[in-house]
């Protein structure tokens, strides 16, 4: 019996549903990095103030919620693996030192001539970060953790990262949410392009 084009989609629909689904955590958190680093990409090529600055404000708030969603849910539980809680102990300190330059570049304005360079100073941060857990914390994991225990960490850290865009939507600074819309409907007009 032959298989009909829309059966193969169906099953392969489910196949790709449900793999994102059974995603292990470390998993998860790279395709959160890769978020952050395909906003960094996009904001070297952008080239008006009103644009770059709303790029670099909707990276800070990325950054946010992914520091905030590890340290409430992740960190917590992977001080509790002995392979990985000195990486703990510096993803918490690293995490620090990135928010401490968001908290510089949020109340910019867009044609503060510093922002670039934050920015900059944000993505080399955010980028040793990434690649510690990446290369070093995440194999350990691996290694020290059943996949099932892996897989429950991601159920914990999407809750987490809802429950923390839910927190900051309610202490957004006035203008949070107008750039927040400007930048979908200009990444909108981008996709339909």
């Amino acid at each position: 019996m032959a298989t009909t084009k829309s059966a193969r989609k169906s099953t392969s629909t489910s196949r790709s549903s449900s793999s994102s689904r059974s995603m292990d955590v470390t998993t998860f958190l790279k395709k959160e990095h890769d978020t952050v680093e395909q906003l960094m990409a996009r904001l070297k090529k952008t080239t008006g103030p009103k644009s770059r600055w709303n790029l670099a404000q909707r990276i800070c708030m990325e950054l946010l919620v992914h520091t905030e969603m590890e340290e409430k849910s992740f960190y917590p539980e992977m001080r509790n693996v002995p392979e990985v809680a000195d990486l703990v102990q510096e993803g918490y300190q690293e995490h620090h030192e990135v928010e401490e330059l968001i908290q510089k570049a949020r109340p910019m304005e867009p044609s503060d001539p510093q922002l670039m360079p934050l920015m900059q100073q944000i993505e080399k941060g955010v980028k040793h970060h990434v690649r510690e857990e990446e290369q070093e914390m995440f194999p350990k994991l691996k290694k020290a953790c059943s996949r099932e225990h892996l897989m429950e960490l991601t159920k914990t850290l999407k809750q987490a990262k809802a429950a923390v865009k839910r927190e900051m939507q309610g202490q957004e600074q006035p203008g949070e949410r107008r750039v927040r819309e400007d930048v979908a409907v200009g990444e909108m007009g981008r996709i339909g392009a």
